[in-house]
């Protein structure tokens, strides 16, 4: 939701700054448009977003993707779009949401290499590393699609 302004934001470190600064940005007035929000609503949610931030875990960040995905809400900006669903009649006792991505970036980050059989630890010893001394980046690409979430009942 935030995207670009996330950093301009994160700089801001008292709450009533970020609400006075909210309105002065054309993009984030968009923001509170479409969300249907005020200015102290969107930074005191940024501000439960940096908490929810401060407690994940950067080296997997699955739990955080799926909390995403089941909250049920819709989001959109330029990497992430997704819209909640009606569940069909047929399909309620089998999914109680279903919510559909239609767009998604995900970035794919390559950390060592196997020659033959693909690892069950990507930091186990069957990893190669990529390079002889440690880099400073890795090389990576990005992967753009879409889908379908269902949340299932079963």
């Amino acid at each position: 939701m935030l995207g670009d302004h996330w950093d301009t934001l994160a700089d801001i470190p008292l709450l009533q700054d970020r609400i006075d600064y909210i309105p002065t940005s054309t993009t984030l007035v968009r923001i509170l448009e479409r969300e249907g929000m005020t200015a102290k609503e969107l930074a005191n949610r940024f501000e439960q977003m940096q908490q929810d931030l401060d407690g994940s875990n950067p080296e997997d960040m699955r739990p955080d993707e799926y909390r995403v995905f089941t909250s049920g809400g819709s989001e959109q900006d330029e990497e992430f779009e997704t819209y909640a669903e009606p569940v069909p009649e047929s399909m309620k006792p089998y999914f109680s949401k279903i919510i559909r991505v239609a767009r998604l970036r995900e970035v794919r980050v390559v950390r060592g290499f196997t020659r033959i059989n693909p690892p069950f630890d990507p930091d186990g010893a069957d990893v190669a590393p990529i390079s002889v001394t440690p880099l400073h980046w890795l090389p990576a690409i990005e992967v753009r699609g879409e889908g379908i979430f269902f949340c299932s009942l079963i």
